[in-house]
């Protein structure tokens, strides 16, 4: 069983790392920020915000947004929330498939289950 075991759990990282949990839509477009580029980008709009700047640009899949700084941190809230969410199924499917012991139950694993809807947001009508 473990070899049904280990490639389970590469198919759970490889659905991990897809665009089915690294995304979101925005303006209908498929879209990814990771992790170091969010936190940046918060700090960013904070410092704009705290200079008295009232908007930002964003860009995403390489389309510039330039949007109140407001909604580009409510965006990048809703973004990170669902980038925990996502993170925290992907390591209940590790530890569930590191416990099943049965051949069937391993093979019938299903690593998409009980992931979030992707994140959707609208841009400058969010």
């Amino acid at each position: 069983t473990e070899p049904i075991r280990g490639r389970v759990s590469n198919n759970i990282i490889a659905y991990d790392v897809s665009d089915n949990g690294n995304a979101f839509l925005f303006n209908g477009n498929k879209v990814w920020l990771d992790k170091a580029t969010r936190v940046g980008l918060v700090n960013s709009t904070n410092l704009s915000l705290q200079s008295g700047i009232k908007t930002t640009t964003l860009w995403l899949g390489g389309q510039s947004y330039t949007l109140p700084c407001e909604v580009v941190l409510e965006a990048l809230r809703k973004v990170e929330l669902y980038a925990l969410e996502c993170y925290n199924v992907t390591e209940q499917h590790k530890q569930e498939v590191a416990n099943l012991y049965g051949e069937d139950e391993l093979l019938n694993y299903d690593v998409t289950k009980d992931y979030p809807k992707m994140v959707e947001i609208g841009g400058a009508n969010e």
